[in-house]
């Protein structure tokens, strides 16, 4: 990430009010509703911002080592446009596991919606259930296809 882009993200991040929330509280403050709404309607969904201008800076300063990471993604080599993204190493930290917890009960229900109009099976309930089933398609099929998350 360039400069700019992370002075951008640590300068627009979420009020003062935030810093005193955990990242669960400030999740369970996100309209939810508004959120599922959108997802069906645009297939995307703004919120207002829940990390704060600190929480976002510990997360660019980790970008730049490998080591934080078991995975690099260049996308102009598949062809997915300009940039790159990287995936965590387990454990993950703690900032982004709490973040993954508090978010999946509200996403998992959407998810499942989906899957059930494009008729394939339900995402589990709980984010370590899903985690699982991953694990065990990996493990049960050479050709499996799972997402790395």
């Amino acid at each position: 990430m360039d400069e700019r882009a992370a002075c951008f993200y640590t300068e627009t991040m979420a009020s003062n009010e935030n810093s005193t929330l955990t990242i669960s509280q400030r999740i369970e403050r996100l309209d939810w509703r508004a959120i599922h709404d959108s997802l069906w309607e645009l297939g995307y969904a703004l919120i207002e911002p829940v990390l704060t201008a600190q929480e976002c800076a510990e997360l660019i300063r980790l970008y730049p080592c490998d080591d934080n990471f078991r995975s690099h993604i260049i996308m102009a080599r598949y062809r997915f446009g300009r940039g790159d993204y990287k995936y965590f190493k387990y454990p993950l930290p703690l900032l982004v596991q709490e973040l993954r917890e508090s978010t999946y009960p509200h996403l998992a229900p959407i998810a499942t919606e989906w899957h059930k109009v494009m008729h394939s099976r339900c995402v589990p309930g709980q984010a370590v259930d899903f985690f699982v089933d991953m694990q065990e398609a990996r493990t049960n099929s050479t050709n499996a296809i799972a997402p790395s998350l």
